[in-house]
C-alpha cells in the first residue's frame, strides 16, 4: 500500500509516492506551519561528503578478490 501525496510546486524533484510504513498520523500543531518561501531546495539533491581522517585501513580477499578497506 502507498500513499500518493500532492506536494508544493517548488517540491516537485521529490518522488510524491510513498509506503505506508514510514507514515504517520498527523497531530495538529501551529509550530509545525513552514514559511514555504524561507524554504530552499538543492538542484542536485546530493551532498558532498569529505573524510576528516583515516584510522586504519586493511586488504580482505573475498572470492579470489583483494578489496581494500578504509576506516574514515
Amino acid at each position: 500500500m502507498a500513499y500518493i501525496l500532492e506536494l508544493s510546486t517548488n517540491m516537485a524533484k521529490i518522488h510524491n509516492v510513498f509506503h505506508v510504513s514510514p507514515l504517520k498520523a498527523y497531530v495538529p500543531n501551529l509550530t509545525h506551519v513552514w514559511d514555504m518561501e524561507k524554504l530552499q531546495m538543492i538542484d542536485s539533491l546530493y551532498i558532498e561528503v569529505k573524510p576528516v581522517n583515516i584510522l586504519g585501513y586493511h586488504s580482505r580477499t573475498l572470492k579470489n578478490h583483494e578489496i581494500d578497506e578504509c576506516l574514515v
